[in-house]
This record gives structure tokens, sequence and C-alpha cells, in this order.
């Protein structure tokens, strides 16, 4: 019986960290779709996609601050 409470915790987890890295990937592209004309995207790749699961809006406010400054 607690095993398979720990096996619904784990599924949990995990679900959670798949929606969060599809959001993440879903927010970057949304973002780089409307930044085109600007010239300001965001490259789609494990680090950009890992910062904004990991931190959400923040991490896309604090890459398009690096955008600017250093690109």
């Amino acid at each position: 019986s607690y095993y398979l409470l720990g096996e619904f915790i784990m599924l949990k987890v995990l679900f959670n960290i798949i929606k969060r890295i599809i959001l993440a990937v879903l927010l970057i592209y949304a973002y780089n779709k409307l930044a085109v004309p600007l010239n300001l995207i965001i490259p789609l790749n494990f680090i950009t996609i890992a910062l904004v699961s990991f931190c959400g809006i923040p991490s896309i406010l604090m890459l398009i601050l690096y955008s600017l400054i250093f690109i």
C-alpha cells in the first residue's frame, strides 16, 4: 500500500515537471513569435528551457534583458 502511494507521488512529480517544460517551450515560442519584428528572439535550447521551467516568467524577462545588452 505504501509502495503504491510512493509511485503515485513520483508520477505526480514527474507529470508536474513535464508540464512545466511544455509550458516553458510554449512561452518561449510565443515570445519569439511576438519579438521577431524587434529582432529580440530567445534561442530555444536546453538552457533557456531549463531556466524558464525552473524560474518562470522572471527568467524570460532576464533573458530578454540579456539579449538587449549582450547581443
